[in-house]
């Protein structure tokens, strides 16, 4: 099945558990998420952090705590550190989990950190004010500088509409998932892979007035849709 499918589907959480009894460092890491409170899980994150700056499952399973509360300076302060560590190495896990706290971090943070991908992030690099960040000794730039005037020019790694609308469904914006594949269909009609991804959302929320309009509004453009467009049409009974 696709991956952005996969997003939409919910887990059942777990309904049982003695969680006084239980250390965090014992439970899976879906367990943790599902029955420890906010605080535990990211004093316990913190404290392995801080006594092994390199442990990088810890430094994911942080960020997506916060991620999770949609907490964004936390988010963003977990993320510091990660990239802190990693430097311009591991290039994917970074992207990944940038992508999956998109809807989380302000436009400030998430182009800063996204302008950061190729180089990597060092102490000394000039970013938003992260006061949450375990690792940062070197200087950071206060709220209120104009950090973007800072950047130089540089070429970025982009994080492709795919992963964006992923990072989207994963916190249950899908209205933001559409739009976003479907300004990505608007510039890159071709790309087949975005007009599935729109079709599978659509196909499992059953969300008959979203496709209709979003439908009507690709035709209007002009835009020769895959097949599939049609085939759905006829089954939500949609009329052009």
């Amino acid at each position: 099945m696709n991956q952005i499918v996969e997003k939409i589907v919910k887990s059942v959480p777990l309904s049982e558990a003695n969680i006084g009894s239980i250390e965090p460092v014992f439970l899976t890491e879906k367990q943790q998420l599902e029955l420890c409170s906010v605080t535990v899980l990211s004093e316990h994150a913190a404290h392995k952090i801080t006594r092994n700056k390199n442990d990088l499952r810890t430094h994911v399973q942080r960020i997506q705590i916060f991620i999770k509360e949609q907490q964004t300076e936390a988010t963003y302060s977990a993320l510091v550190d990660l990239f802190l560590v990693l430097k311009s190495n591991g290039l994917a896990l970074r992207k990944r989990m940038l992508a999956n706290a998109r809807s989380t971090l302000t436009t400030q943070q998430f182009t800063a950190l996204k302008m950061l991908l190729l180089d990597g992030l060092n102490t000394e690099s000039d970013v938003p004010y992260a006061k949450l960040t375990l690792l940062t000794q070197g200087r950071m730039v206060e709220p209120h500088q104009d950090f973007i005037q800072k950047i130089t020019a540089k070429t970025e790694v982009a994080i492709s509409p795919i992963e964006e609308a992923m990072s989207y469904i994963q916190h249950g914006q899908l209205e933001q998932a559409q739009a976003t594949l479907q300004i990505a269909i608007l510039h890159n009609p071709r790309q087949l892979e975005l007009h599935y991804d729109l079709l599978e959302i659509f196909n499992k929320t059953e969300d008959k007035v979203q496709f209709s309009f979003c439908y009507k509004q690709l035709l209007e453009h002009n835009i020769v849709l895959p097949p599939q467009w049609r085939e759905m049409a006829h089954r939500f009974k949609v009329e052009v």
